[in-house]
């Protein structure tokens, strides 16, 4: 159907709103982007030296016991999968991603009984319209990353490990690697695994497995904390690069528009031009 010079100029009008929209939201993401690397950064250093020490523990201690150590059962039949997607959408692939490697997990282990722990309202109402466990959620976060609320999902997963109802954990999330780079992963959690023996030798004071009480919570917290953090830096970076697209869009699409706008404008007034002549050479004639 042919458009209306009207209709080309509210279409005008309503492109130009879009791309005001989405270049704000692109500069807002951008402007919280920049925090949560720096933050991200602080987590992964404290993150690495924390496993630094776990792993110099345990590679010098192979007698050392504790419960988040010890395998649940031989057959591992129970399977926790914590999943981290976004509250709000806008971020390109981001969730489908994710929820697609969550799938994915899901499908191999369809011999063993896998529940959820979901991270973001994207995921949770992908998954609740499945037949699956979900044993708990944890939603309206928006990106804003929280120590609480990463200390709480981290104790979550502990006592569902501690009290059977998972044999292993598993965290489905993305990895920050650059602003326009990130890497889809899933890590074991629980129980926790011991590193490879060393020749070294610690004195440890009062022992070993009273110093794993409780750096090994400590570990477990620290790896939540790291993961959500990479999550939610990778939501903005995917923002970012969304946002950027559908103003580059918007902009080709309203040169268009504007070209558009501009040679009906002047076929109307051509076609004025020729009435005109046509009158004048009447009124002669």
């Amino acid at each position: 159907m042919a458009q209306s010079l009207r209709q080309v100029r509210s279409r005008v009008k309503s492109v130009e709103n879009i791309k005001k929209i989405t270049r704000a939201m692109e500069m807002v993401s951008a402007a919280r982007l920049k925090p949560l690397e720096k933050n991200l950064s602080n987590s992964k250093e404290y993150f690495l030296k924390i496993e630094g020490i776990l792993n110099d523990a345990l590679g010098s201690f192979r007698s050392a016991k504790n419960s988040l150590l010890q395998e649940k059962s031989n057959n591992k039949d129970k399977k926790l999968l914590c999943l981290v997607t976004s509250d709000t959408g806008l971020c390109g692939s981001y969730n489908n991603n994710i929820i697609r490697l969550a799938e994915d997990f899901i499908y191999k282990n369809s011999s063993s009984s896998v529940s959820l722990v979901i991270v973001g309202k994207k995921g949770l109402s992908f998954f609740k319209k499945r037949d699956l466990t979900i044993v708990g959620s944890y939603t309206e976060i928006y990106g804003h990353y929280s120590k609480a609320i990463a200390d709480k999902i981290a104790r979550h997963l502990i006592e569902m490990f501690l009290s059977g109802k998972a044999d292993e954990v598993y965290v489905a999330y993305t990895s920050f690697i650059s602003a326009s780079r990130y890497k889809l992963r899933i890590d074991k959690l629980l129980n926790v695994e011991g590193a490879k023996a060393n020749d070294v030798e610690y004195l440890v004071e009062p022992d070993i497995n009273k110093i794993l009480n409780d750096l090994l919570p400590l570990y477990i917290t620290s790896k939540v904390r790291t993961l959500l953090a990479d999550a939610f830096t990778c939501e903005y970076s995917a923002r970012v690069i969304a946002m950027s697209e559908a103003t580059d869009n918007a902009r080709e699409l309203l040169d268009a528009l504007v070209l558009l706008r501009n040679k009906m404008r002047q076929a109307h007034i051509t076609g004025e031009i020729i009435e005109i002549i046509s009158s004048a050479d009447a009124l002669k004639g």
